[in-house]
């Protein structure tokens, strides 16, 4: 049900694109300061004593070139820049760990609290409410979940009660691996779809995999979203993480031993269709 989220994300986004048009005006400065450039040019021409006039036209250029380095160094602070994706990511190294973290035992982060609170993590068209987006990051949490599982991205599921979008119920963040299929509008499957759905066949050893299928309709368009979600199995809800207080809902969570088949699994049935499948590895 999480992907519900996707559907309004994308909608919001395509307003932001009407407004990179705006973008054109810049353009325009841009022509305005090469006319200028072109003018420069004609009056280094223009001067008649080449001796002289060469020289100094040397050292305007040298002092030109010096004052280009030191501006180009002024606005490309790598150091600053580095440290400012660190307040928000960690330092650039540590990022690429994090991305692509050493899993020694895989899947033992699945079903355990996440956060991600980067602008990346949600769509931001509006202020109010901003939808998060499962695959978004950096994500905290989930370092022990693979990278490398053929066809599927590590999530972080989150609780959302705005109006932008279908509610979902996952207090303090669900780990999850997950890929999605979008056969639709696309005004919608652009957003709605990540991961390779079809290579995705198998969830780590130990783990359960949740499969679902929702119609999406939105506007004028529609779509059907199918997904593919490895989960964390139980036997009884002692192994879920009951009664977990839900800050976005501002009430408790309701994680249970969900059972389908004789197969159990760590989440909130609040986010489950009326028909879904589990298969256990």
């Amino acid at each position: 049900m999480n992907k519900h989220l996707r559907v309004w994300a994308w909608l919001l986004s395509a307003a932001l694109l009407m407004a990179v048009s705006c973008g054109s005006d810049d353009d325009d400065k841009k022509g305005d300061v090469d006319t200028n450039t072109d003018d420069k040019g004609s009056d280094d021409k223009g001067s008649d004593d080449k001796g002289t006039d060469d020289k100094g036209t040397d050292d305007k250029g040298s002092d030109d070139k010096g004052s280009d380095d030191k501006g180009t160094d002024d606005k490309t602070p790598d150091g600053d820049t580095d440290s400012a994706d660190g307040d928000t990511e960690t330092e650039n190294g540590d990022t690429e760990s994090d991305s692509e973290p050493v899993a020694q035992d895989v899947g033992d982060d699945v079903g355990d609290p996440c956060a991600c609170t980067a602008k990346t993590c949600f769509n931001n068209t509006l202020p109010n409410n901003p939808v998060p987006v499962p695959n978004g990051g950096p994500i905290v949490g989930c370092g022990n979940l693979p990278t490398d599982h053929p066809g599927a991205e590590v999530v972080c599921a989150r609780s959302y009660n705005g109006n932008l979008s279908s509610h979902i119920w996952f207090a303090n963040g669900y780990c999850a691996l997950q890929a999605t299929n979008c056969d639709g509008a696309p005004t919608i499957c652009n957003a709605a779809e990540y991961g390779d759905f079809d290579a995705m066949t198998t969830c780590p050893a130990g783990l359960v995999m949740l499969e679902n299928e929702i119609e999406i309709s939105a506007l004028i368009f529609s779509a059907t979203l199918k997904t593919k979600t490895c989960v964390k199995p139980c036997t009884d809800d002692a192994d879920c993480r009951i009664d977990e207080h839900d800050p976005v809902w501002d009430a408790p969570g309701e994680y249970a031993c969900v059972e389908k088949d004789g197969i159990g699994f760590c989440y909130d049935a609040r986010n489950l269709p009326d028909d879904y499948d589990v298969t256990q590895f």
